[in-house]
């Protein structure tokens, strides 16, 4: 579906504007649907191989003189949401269209964030408001590239600056996979070393998860349940390998379609924690119509929202977020 036509004349400046710069924007729906921002001909510096060299954590058994290395077993499972409410600022730092990421870098980023956390904290005593930094690293591109995939990643110098400033400022880092053609579960394997890192989480984006006869410019993609099992499998695995807390695999959401056997998503991954991020731009009324389709009548072991500062008019404030049901576990800004 096509922007309203209020809407058209904005989109169709933006097109023209960022055409230039290499920068595409397609946009969908105001009420039911958010706009889909791709980066066309985003040639980054530096390499794609995905081969980063962060560390995980490691916890080492302890010795007696003279005795063989006992075997330590993982640590019980321990989930964020247990004691925190995650505040994340959305996007990337090549594109301000694509979000937040895109307009402000560093310590002023950092300190934007913290102040939205803090006034989540204040309506939220029970829990911690933790901020984060969500970044889109497999963008969907306009074209398939010479790899038919549709997509480019960001450079690893890119993901490991933003792991190393969210780990400075006691942060959550979200690492953003759109797909395109290329397999799911491989792109998650792709960014499993990074996941080793405490503070470092996976999202996925079914709208441009894309089906062999669809491409990013006309159609809207989806993600199996049987599919977002075996990328459980791998942070399951990246947890009690690395011996640490629960990974969280966010999933974004804003049609039915877009989680296809959404029943069969399982929860019996005690180290992987599921959010379905309700998605989608718009007034008040759509987007709490979708948070109850999507959240409140379809529930899964967390909840997410997004909301977009340039596109929710009005945007909803803090104490009407909290005030959903159930109350958001992960609450996301673009």
């Amino acid at each position: 579906m096509r922007l309203p036509i209020r809407y058209a004349a904005v989109a169709l400046i933006l097109v023209l504007l960022m055409a230039a710069g290499g920068v595409a924007l397609a946009a969908r729906t105001g009420t039911e649907e958010r706009p889909a921002f791709r980066i066309e001909a985003m040639h980054a510096s530096g390499t794609e191989s995905g081969t980063g060299t962060a560390a995980g954590v490691a916890r080492n058994a302890p010795m007696r003189a003279g005795s063989a290395p006992r075997p330590q077993g993982p640590p019980s499972p321990r989930s964020v949401f247990d004691t925190h409410q995650v505040v994340a600022y959305y996007g990337n730092p090549y594109s301000a269209t694509m979000g937040i990421l895109g307009e402000y870098k560093g310590d002023e980023l950092v300190r934007r964030v913290k102040a939205q956390a803090a006034k989540y904290q204040e309506l939220n005593p029970e829990k911690t408001a933790i901020p984060a930094l969500h970044l889109v690293y497999a963008v969907a591109q306009a074209s398939p590239g010479a790899d038919g995939t549709y997509l480019t990643h960001m450079p690893d110098e890119m993901v490991e600056g933003l792991i190393e400033l969210t780990r400075a400022n006691g942060m959550l880092f979200f690492i953003d996979l759109q797909n395109g053609k290329a397999d799911p579960v491989a792109e998650a394997r792709r960014v499993q070393h990074w996941m080793k890192n405490e503070h470092v989480h996976l999202a996925m984006d079914p709208e441009f998860t894309l089906a062999p006869n669809e491409n990013p410019r006309d159609d809207i993609g989806s993600l199996d349940g049987a599919t977002v099992n075996q990328i459980q499998d791998v942070l399951q695995a990246t947890a009690l390998e690395s011996g640490i807390g629960n990974k969280i695999f966010v999933i974004h959401q804003f049609r039915p379609d877009m989680i296809t056997n959404k029943p069969l998503i399982a929860t019996d991954r005690d180290r992987v924690d599921v959010v379905i991020d309700m998605d989608g731009w718009g007034p008040p009324p759509g987007k709490l119509s979708k948070y109850e389709a999507h959240i409140t009548n379809e529930p899964i072991e967390y909840h997410g929202i997004k909301l977009f500062y340039r596109w929710d008019k009005p945007m909803l404030t803090e104490a009407e977020v909290q005030a959903l049901v159930p109350r958001p576990n992960y609450i996301q800004y673009q």
